[in-house]
C-alpha cells in the first residue's frame, strides 16, 4: 500500500522540516532559490472557503514552476448523496503530485484515506484537535523577518485561544526559543480549552495594562462571530489608545481577515504588520510545497 506522509498538526513538521521551510522561504524572497527539476501538479481540496489560504497555495505553485487544481465541492446531484470527503481526497490525490486540503472537518479519521499516493498538507481542518500548521509556520517566518531570532521573546495572543492557528503557533513557538507566551483572552473562550502540549509557559493575564513592558509581538488572533457579547469582544479590541499604551518596538499581526479585533484608527499605525506578513507567507508556502514534493529536508 503507497502512503505519502501527511503534514495534519505542526508537530508533524520536525525542527529539521521548520529549518529548511525558513531557510528555503527566505531564498525564494531574496529571489536566489534554484528551481525544481520538475514542474509540480498542486491539488487543492478546498471544501471550505478560504482566501489566503486558498489563493496563497495557488500563487505558490504558480511561482515554483508548477500549477494547481481547484477541488471546491464534492460530486453530488439531485439524484445522488454527495461522495464522501475520504473518497473525494483520495481521488485528488491519485492525480496530484502534492495535495492541499481544507474539509471543514478533521483531517484524520475517516476523512484520512490510508491509501496516500500523493503527499498531503492541513490547510487548516476543524474539530477539537483542529490546527492550521502552514499559518503558524507563516507566522514564524514573517515574525523571524521582521524581529530576528525569537528566542528569550515575549509573545502576547489576544482572542479565542481555541482558534485552529492560535493552536499551531501555541505548538511552535516554545520550540524555538520563545520565552512566554501571554494570553489576553475571557473566561468564556477558554472553556473547553486544551492547553497545547510544550505551551506550558503561558500567563493568563486579565487587562491590557498588566501586559508585559518586554512584549515583542501582539498576535490578534480575534474571536469566532457570536462566540461573546459585543461588550466583551469590544474587551477584547486593540484601540489606538491601547496601541498607543504599548512599546514602540511592538509588532502587531493577524492571521486575517480582521473583522474589529483591530480598531480601523489602530490598523493605521505602522507597527501593525498583517498585511505585510501575509505577503510574506507566499515564500513560506512556496517552501512547504518543496518539501512535501521531496518527501522532508533532504528529500528522505
Amino acid at each position: 500500500m503507497i502512503s505519502g506522509r501527511v503534514w495534519r498538526s505542526i508537530d508533524d513538521f520536525s525542527d529539521a522540516d521548520v529549518e529548511w521551510v525558513m531557510a528555503r522561504a527566505e531564498l525564494h524572497r531574496t529571489g536566489l532559490a534554484p528551481p525544481l527539476v520538475s514542474q509540480p501538479l498542486v491539488g487543492l481540496c478546498f471544501l471550505e472557503a478560504s482566501l489566503r489560504t486558498r489563493l496563497g497555495f495557488a500563487a505558490a505553485a504558480g511561482r515554483i514552476g508548477g500549477r494547481h487544481i481547484d477541488v471546491v465541492r464534492r460530486r453530488e446531484s439531485e439524484i445522488s448523496r454527495p461522495e464522501s470527503i475520504h473518497d473525494t481526497l483520495r481521488t485528488v490525490m491519485g492525480y496530484c503530485d502534492v495535495v492541499v486540503a481544507r474539509l471543514g472537518e478533521p483531517l484524520a479519521g475517516p476523512n484520512l484515506p490510508s491509501e496516500r499516493p500523493a503527499p498531503l498538507v492541513n490547510g487548516g481542518d476543524r474539530g477539537p484537535d483542529g490546527e492550521h500548521p502552514t499559518q503558524a509556520l507563516l507566522d514564524l517566518f514573517a515574525l523571524s523577518h521582521d524581529l530576528g531570532d525569537l528566542a528569550g521573546r515575549t509573545v502576547a495572543i489576544c482572542g479565542d485561544p481555541r482558534m485552529r492557528a492560535v493552536t499551531s503557533l501555541l505548538r511552535l513557538l516554545p520550540r524555538f526559543g520563545v520565552e512566554l507566551i501571554v494570553l489576553l483572552t475571557l473566561p468564556e473562550l477558554e472553556r473547553g480549552w486544551r492547553r497545547p502540549a510544550g505551551a506550558d509557559g503561558i500567563v493568563r493575564r486579565a487587562s491590557w495594562s498588566d501586559l508585559p513592558r518586554e512584549t515583542a509581538v501582539l498576535y490578534m488572533a480575534g474571536v469566532p462571530h457570536g462566540a461573546v457579547s459585543l461588550e466583551d469582544r469590544g474587551a477584547l479590541t486593540l484601540t489606538a489608545d491601547r496601541l498607543a499604551a504599548l512599546p514602540r518596538e511592538l509588532v502587531v499581526t493577524s492571521p486575517l481577515p480582521v473583522i474589529d479585533e483591530i480598531s480601523p484608527e489602530a490598523r493605521a499605525d505602522p507597527r501593525v504588520r498583517a498585511f505585510h506578513h501575509s505577503d510574506l507567507g507566499l515564500f513560506t508556502r512556496m517552501a512547504v510545497l518543496e518539501l512535501a514534493l521531496l518527501g522532508g529536508p533532504t528529500g528522505g
